[in-house]
């Protein structure tokens, strides 16, 4: 896999949200130590936050941290492994179909929504124990995926393929899900 280079990009926006991103070019390769500086500026973005969604919103610290273990956890595939990547990728894109710098923290919500049907799709596969033990949230994930694939579902809808799209993911391997 051709490693490119990505670097930690805090944006300020004095009248608006903040915006948190690893610019990324090409394929994801942050250290771990760039992985946690995004996570602990994400956990502070989003803490307190009470706006639309803000109970699935508040996932996506932990959201992140989950995708960075299972793109690092033996039991996956290297096909799945690679999904979490580009799951990632697309959490850190500032110009996804719903940008956080535009919209808000509310844009989070498509990045959850994601993150959710991957697991779904990962579920499938491995079962829900291996995305457990790498679960680090308080709240149980099979809540946490369920809520928020259902309300995604709802409040997205048709924005599906779109969504995977823009991750570089293939519709078709979300099929069934």
């Amino acid at each position: 896999m051709e490693a490119v280079l990505a670097r930690l990009v805090i944006l300020l926006y004095i009248a608006g949200p903040i915006t948190i991103g690893l610019t990324m070019t090409k394929d994801w390769d942050v250290s771990d130590e760039e992985a946690e500086c995004f996570y602990s500026a994400l956990s502070d973005e989003l803490k307190g936050y009470d706006g639309e969604f803000s109970e699935i919103i508040r996932w996506a610290p932990e959201m992140f941290k989950l995708f960075m273990r299972l793109r690092k956890d033996p039991t996956l595939s290297d096909k799945d492994r690679k999904i979490a990547d580009h799951v990632l990728s697309y959490f850190v894109d500032p110009d996804d179909p719903m940008p956080e710098g535009r919209i808000g923290k509310w844009g989070f919500f498509d990045d959850l929504f994601l993150c959710a049907w991957t697991l779904k799709k990962l579920e499938k596969t491995y079962g829900a124990e291996v995305l457990s033990n790498n679960w680090s949230g308080k709240a149980e994930l099979s809540k946490v995926v369920d809520e928020t694939y259902h309300a995604g579902r709802e409040w997205l809808s048709g924005m599906e393929e779109t969504i995977l799209r823009a991750a570089g993911l293939k519709p078709g391997d979300f099929k069934g899900v």
